[in-house]
C-alpha cells in the first residue's frame, strides 16, 4: 500500500470527526427545540396566547409541527450544497433553483402551521399542512428522484481499488 492511501484512509476514518459531527447534530437539534420552546412561552406570557392548552400538549405540538420542516430544510440544504459542484451546469442550476423554492416553501409551511396553531389552538395533527400525507410523501419522493438524477449526472469516480492498483504499478 502506498503512503498516500494510508493518509487518505486515516483521515476519512478518524473517529474524532464522527464524534464531532454527531455532537453538532445532537446539540443543534436540542438548541433548536429549546429556542422554539422559549419563544412560545415568552409569547404565551407576553401576549396571553394559548391559555387553554396544557404546557405538555403545547410542547408536543410545537415539536411535531417543527420536525418535518426542519428535517426537509436540512436535507434540501445539503442537496443544494452538493449541486454546486456538478459538471453539467444545467442540472446544477435546475437543482439549485428547485431547492431554493422547496426551502422557501417549507419555511412558508412552518410559519403557516405555527400561526394556525397559535390562532386555532388545534391539537389535531391532520389539520396542519406540514404533516399532510401528500406533502410528506411528495417531498420524500422528490428527495429520492433528485438523488437518482444527481447520481446519474455526476462524473464517474475511480474506485479505491483501481487507484491503489494504479499507484502500485
Amino acid at each position: 500500500m502506498s503512503k498516500e492511501y494510508n493518509d487518505i484512509n486515516s483521515q476519512a476514518n478518524d473517529p474524532a470527526k464522527f464524534f464531532k459531527l454527531g455532537g453538532l447534530i445532537f446539540f443543534s437539534f436540542i438548541v433548536f427545540l429549546l429556542s422554539l420552546l422559549i419563544l412560545f412561552f415568552l409569547m404565551r406570557l407576553i401576549f396571553n396566547f394559548l391559555p387553554y392548552i396544557s404546557w405538555i400538549q403545547y410542547v408536543y405540538m410545537v415539536a411535531l409541527i417543527s420536525v418535518a420542516p426542519s428535517l426537509f430544510i436540512i436535507i434540501y440544504t445539503i442537496y443544494f450544497r452538493r449541486s454546486k459542484f456538478y459538471k453539467p451546469k444545467i442540472i446544477g442550476t435546475i437543482s439549485r433553483v428547485l431547492f431554493v423554492l422547496l426551502i422557501l416553501s417549507w419555511i412558508f409551511i412552518f410559519v403557516k402551521d405555527i400561526l394556525q396553531f397559535i390562532s386555532e389552538q388545534n391539537v389535531n395533527m391532520s389539520d396542519y399542512l406540514g404533516l399532510s400525507l401528500f406533502v410528506l410523501a411528495g417531498n420524500v419522493g422528490f428527495i429520492f428522484f433528485t438523488g437518482i438524477i444527481q447520481a446519474l449526472a455526476a462524473p464517474k469516480k475511480e474506485e479505491w481499488s483501481d487507484k491503489l492498483m494504479k499507484n502500485n504499478l
